[in-house]
């Protein structure tokens, strides 16, 4: 990796664009994963400018934000490890007016609760609260890690005959 090249260089002798542009190509989560984060916030310390230690800061807040997601989702799966010893957890999601002006769109997922921290799926919310990007990365990642899913929509008139499939 790049970056890993750059950070055996003296940082003083780089010039602050060198640097921008290089961080800006690291993924800080990435980073997390392959241990090598400690290393370029090391690195980036060793610089007194002001705009370096802004992309240190900047690193280091995404890292905190990072963790602090991961720490709330595995709160998620202790809450529910709590009402008892249960490996499966199915989580439901609806989106949708219903009756006054249709469709309803919902979706359950389940999980296993004794998942490795790198198979756990985070930033998974309620579908209101996430971003459409969010959304849609978010869809991809629970179909490839979830143990089952499935979709259901159901029209205006469905629902208003009480045939709904939901």
């Amino acid at each position: 990796m790049r970056i890993m090249r750059i950070i055996n260089e003296d940082i003083k002798s780089l010039s602050y664009e060198e640097i921008k542009t290089e961080i800006c190509k690291i993924s800080v989560i990435d980073l997390y994963k392959n241990g090598d984060i400690t290393k370029i916030i090391d690195w980036l310390k060793d610089d007194k400018r002001k705009n370096v230690v802004s992309l240190k800061h900047k690193i280091q807040r995404e890292l905190d934000l990072y963790l602090q997601e991961v720490q709330r989702v595995k709160s998620m799966y202790s809450f529910d490890k709590s009402f008892g010893d249960y490996k499966y957890v199915a989580g439901i999601d609806e989106v949708g007016r219903g009756p006054l002006a249709g469709p309803i769109v919902a979706c359950s997922v389940i999980l296993d609760l004794n998942v490795l921290d790198e198979d756990l799926i985070i930033y998974i919310n309620d579908s209101k609260k996430v971003k459409r990007s969010k959304r849609e990365e978010l869809s991809e990642i629970i179909k490839e890690k979830a143990l089952s899913y499935q979709i259901a929509v159901s029209s205006n008139e469905e629902i208003d005959q009480g045939n709904s499939i939901l």
